[in-house]
């Protein structure tokens, strides 16, 4: 309704959209209706590869519930080199920088496995499978796999060792103790040496689009006050779904998606109400913080219930459209339905 916009549109630079939800919120689904937007470029969950980069540690595997909450449940708070790292990446991509996003965002298999959502991308995609870039895997497999953990556990004292030798490796020519690292490193970069011609194709690709919009489960609304007021162009969706349903479709799906409970719980019931409060409890702190983003930049921010969403899809996106300040066309919408 009015008072939507505090801040106006600058009207040379594209919109920007960042769709924040958790796992099991129906975000992949309501980020295709965006993705599939002509002038669009649509990136699906880029803060894998960044968590892989600063802690090197196994693609897929930095649960977004392990980034929120320690082992034990209790509440994690993000320090805040992480929350800087995601804010940082997040407007390297909206500014199309391609030269500062790291390798393991860029050329991280799920480019490749979600390709479905990354139809905006294609040629880059293509380009990225011709010179074989996605085997920067190996280069963890072939360094750090017996050094740093898979998985993204923060209990894990080892997580913050892996960090800060890789921080060094990276920051200063000092050699550290574990070779290693440097082995990670420089086969990060030999890949990247291999990577002109993509990193190219993306910036063109990014450059001549009027629409670039993120999805990501990984991130918090922390990250979020950096970005509004770098980018005047930016709006969020903070996409939340009733916790009934996310519980239940999160117990369907599988370990990994499930936090942490899930993994050592036998007793069912047990697991479902921790998972739930888990999820209420991320989604609490979120809602707290953006209350007060909402006050500082009226207008940015607008929550969606995915529920209520899809009851009338045409309706409800031709209105987010417009929060976007993007031209809206039924096809989009039929599009998506179509999958």
């Amino acid at each position: 309704g009015s008072g939507l916009t505090q801040k106006q549109f600058d009207d040379d630079k594209p919109r920007l959209l960042l769709i924040l939800s958790y796992q099991r919120c129906g975000s992949s689904f309501f980020g295709d209706v965006f993705g599939r937007h002509k002038d669009a470029m649509y990136i699906y969950e880029p803060l894998d590869g960044l968590y892989n980069y600063m802690y090197g540690t196994k693609q897929g595997w930095n649960v977004p519930s392990d980034i929120t909450n320690y082992v034990n449940g209790t509440p994690r708070i993000p320090p805040r080199r992480e929350v800087e790292a995601v804010t940082d990446l997040l407007s390297n991509l909206f500014d199309c920088n391609t030269d500062a996003i790291p390798t393991s965002v860029l050329y991280h298999g799920f480019w490749k496995l979600f390709k479905k959502h990354h139809l905006s991308v294609v040629n880059f995609l293509g380009c990225s499978v011709r010179h074989r870039l996605y085997k920067i895997e190996r280069c963890r497999q072939e360094s750090l796999s017996t050094t740093c953990p898979d998985r993204l556990n923060p209990s894990n004292h080892l997580l913050d060792k892996c960090r800060t030798a890789l921080e060094k490796v990276r920051t200063t020519n000092e050699s550290v103790q574990n070779v290693n690292f440097m082995k990670y490193v420089k086969c990060l970069d030999d890949v990247r040496s291999k990577a002109t011609k993509c990193d190219q194709v993306l910036t063109s690709i990014c450059h001549n689009r009027k629409l670039i919009a993120i999805k990501t489960v990984r991130a918090t609304m922390e990250s979020v006050e950096d970005l509004l007021r770098r980018h005047r162009n930016l709006r969020i969706i903070h996409l939340i779904r009733d916790p009934r349903a996310v519980v239940l479709s999160r117990k369907r799906f599988g370990t990994s998606s499930y936090g942490i409970y899930s993994t050592f719980q036998n007793n069912k019931t047990m697991d479902l109400m921790k998972e739930a409060q888990l999820y209420c409890s991320t989604l609490i702190r979120d809602i707290n913080k953006r209350k007060q983003l909402q006050n500082k930049y009226p207008g940015a921010i607008i929550e969606v219930v995915y529920e209520k969403f899809v009851q009338d899809l045409a309706r409800n996106a031709k209105e987010l459209y417009k929060f976007i300040d993007v031209p809206f066309t039924e096809r989009y919408i039929c599009l998506v339905e179509k999958e």
